[in-house]
């Protein structure tokens, strides 16, 4: 691994890379994941938003230390390792959307100079493949102080 170059490390803050892919759920090509605000923590400012998911259901936000791509009820679980979850949300009208607090005990884990990949999992009950779940594409991001 001498001379190996991590590309997630090289990430700019206040930018993110969407890896993996979201796969087609009921209500169209899939879920898709976004962010408004930026990774600096001095900000505190930064929230997740997920477009195409079925309306009126409930999901999970979280986040992992590791990319991944693996099948996942009707998807991709995206984030992997150690991973901690950002708590409940409604999609109402197909979106989600969940404000990061950076200052919080929940979310101490991100420190300036990590790295983490975001992922939304979601109820859909008439999915493609019958599971009755899935997930958004990935979203990574590199925290800065």
């Amino acid at each position: 691994d001498a001379g190996r170059i991590d590309i997630w490390s090289q990430v700019p803050c206040s930018s993110g890379i969407i890896y993996c892919i979201g796969a087609q759920n009921s209500v169209g090509p899939g879920a898709r994941m976004r962010f408004e605000g930026s990774t600096f923590l001095a900000a505190n400012d930064l929230t997740l938003f997920t477009d195409g998911c079925p309306p009126n259901q409930f999901g999970l936000y979280y986040y992992g230390s590791t990319a991944i791509q693996l099948p996942f009820g009707d998807g991709w679980r995206c984030a992997g390792g150690g991973f901690y979850r950002l708590g409940l949300v409604s999609t109402n009208t197909g979106t989600a959307t969940r404000s990061v607090d950076l200052t919080s005990a929940q979310e101490q884990q991100i420190v300036a100079g990590s790295s983490w990949g975001f992922q939304f999992l979601y109820r859909d009950p008439n999915g493609p493949l019958g599971s009755g779940f899935n997930a958004s594409d990935g979203l990574w991001a590199r925290f800065c102080p």
